[in-house]
């Protein structure tokens, strides 16, 4: 009996050892797979923040061109009011101007003030011109910046769509490592379990092994009395 005790201690010996075997590898690759998953998470979190950082410039852009857009359409109505100046300042310039001219100089009227008349149109005109100039140059201006953020906007879009489709790739990413890292802590969690009960096996046969060594050896069995000899 002690010595079937013996090898029954000594298999449990030997499977413990080789689960601890067994189980150093997947404990390596618990490791691995949980930096590993670590990194994407850390990657998640930059990839979230570049994203609001891109939505808030995307905003930000969003906003300044909507402004531009408001000023380029005042300065629309403002240089369509200022030709239709310049086109009523010419039609007082030509036709009051110069046959209002005619008419007063053979009418005799004085020749000053028909003078000083058309001068101030003509100056009213070169004002409204010089305005009109301004104004369009202002508007070409406004025209290429607006160009140009839209421009912009179209980059950040693109760029948008780039780390979105990154993030996701990272998300996934993610789960895959996630689902790893919990197929192999479930296979340790399964194997550890295995070690805890083989361990109180190895105990309770080490106590067995004890109480038995500690029994008296058997003692060897009696001769049968001798016959006594015949009268």
């Amino acid at each position: 009996e002690l010595a079937h005790k013996k090898a029954d201690l000594e298999d449990v010996h030997r499977k413990i050892g080789n689960l601890h075997e067994q189980i150093a590898a997947p404990e390596a690759t618990r490791d691995e797979v949980a930096d590993a998953l670590s990194t994407v998470e850390r990657a998640i979190s930059a990839a979230q923040k570049r994203l609001r950082e891109i939505a808030t410039e995307r905003s930000d852009l969003e906003i300044e061109i909507a402004d531009m857009e408001k000023r380029r359409d005042v300065l629309s109505l403002q240089l369509g009011s200022e030709r239709r100046a310049l086109g009523e300042t010419l039609y007082r310039y030509y036709v009051f101007g110069r046959k209002a001219g005619a008419r007063r100089l053979i009418g005799g009227s004085d020749l000053n003030q028909v003078a000083r008349d058309a001068y101030y149109l003509e100056r009213l005109a070169d004002a409204r011109q010089a305005e009109i100039l301004r104004a369009r140059t202002t508007l070409s201006e406004h025209e290429k910046l607006i160009a140009t953020l839209q421009q912009k906007q179209q980059r950040i879009k693109e760029l948008e769509r780039e780390k979105a489709a990154e993030h996701d790739k990272l998300l996934a990413e993610q789960g895959q490592r996630a689902k790893v890292l919990a197929s192999v802590q479930g296979k340790l969690r399964v194997q550890k379990t295995q070690v805890a009960t083989l361990k109180q096996n190895e105990m309770r046969l080490a106590s067995l092994i004890g109480g038995l060594a500690k029994l008296p050896a058997p003692k060897a069995p009696e001769p049968p009395p001798k016959p006594l000899p015949q009268k």
